[in-house]
């Protein structure tokens, strides 16, 4: 049997006239809506507790020990490459040639005299640089 529709209410008042009215639907019908949300939650959740149980009959000791040793073993390996990388780096400013310091030296000198010209610094400050 279908129950006969009710026409729409006017806005009173009390609500609001932006919000659009729900559809007031019978309590069976609202009572089926909520069990087959419940059903499709249960049906999720079963899966995630075979998934679960699978990981959990899967779990081998032996090849966890195995595997925690084995990243141990990495670590170890990322800390020596780290300190490898550190010392290259340091090394990498070194000057590879004699006179590749006096040359960086009088590159850094002429940057810095023609800095201070361009700030209109006193020459007496930066003559003795210039030398």
């Amino acid at each position: 049997m279908s129950q006969p529709t009710k026409p729409p209410q006017k806005p009173s008042a009390a609500t609001p006239a932006a919000a659009p009215a729900k559809p007031t639907l019978s309590p069976e019908a609202e009572l089926s809506g909520r069990i087959k949300e419940i059903e499709a939650r249960l049906l999720v959740l079963n899966g995630e507790i075979k998934v679960l149980k699978g990981k959990l009959s899967n779990r081998d000791p032996l090849l966890a020990h195995k595997l925690k040793k084995e990243n141990e073993l990495l670590k170890g390996r990322i800390g020596k490459l780290e300190q490898a990388l550190a010392a290259l780096l340091a090394d990498s400013f070194k000057p590879r040639q004699p006179d590749e310091s006096n040359i960086q030296l009088d590159v850094m000198r002429r940057a810095a005299v023609e800095y201070f010209k361009k700030a209109n610094v006193a020459p007496e400050l930066w003559k003795n640089i210039e030398s």
